[in-house]
């Protein structure tokens, strides 16, 4: 009887995920019939469209630690700063220490990738011969 406590317990945890797997799956089945549909309209208007050459978007999580567009302003606050050039860590320590988050190695890795990610769409941001003396890449902006 004295582990009647952890029964309870991992009872609650997988009631929780079962409900978290009907979810998911009833989701799934209204999401793969929306596809069904559109295949079906593209079909109509092109029949001899290829379906399978249609490459699937990856869906991009956001971080809930910033707002719509912070990331971008802050880039930009952090070019400012370094007088419009900049390696790709001094704008990850830029922002990380604005917003007060730890200088962990995964919060730097993540969010050097995310600084990558966003100058590499940006047109007015370029590369600057490659990478500095650490291994990271040196970016300026087109003003």
């Amino acid at each position: 009887m004295a582990e009647s406590h952890i029964i309870s317990g991992l009872v609650s945890k997988r009631a929780e995920i079962a409900g978290l797997v009907a979810h998911h799956q009833a989701m799934l089945g209204r999401l793969t019939g929306q596809l069904g549909h559109i295949d079906a309209t593209i079909k109509l208007f092109d029949p001899e469209y290829n379906i399978s050459t249609i490459r699937p978007r990856t869906a991009r999580e956001r971080d809930p630690r910033f707002s719509h567009g912070e990331t971008g302003r802050l880039i930009l606050e952090a070019f400012r700063e370094q007088a419009g050039k900049a390696t790709t860590r001094q704008i990850t320590d830029y922002i990380l220490s604005r917003k007060g988050i730890e200088l962990t190695a995964e919060a730097i890795g993540n969010m050097q990738k995310r600084v990558n990610a966003h100058l590499k769409r940006d047109k007015d941001a370029y590369r600057i011969g490659g990478h500095d003396q650490e291994g990271v890449l040196v970016w300026a902006l087109t003003l």
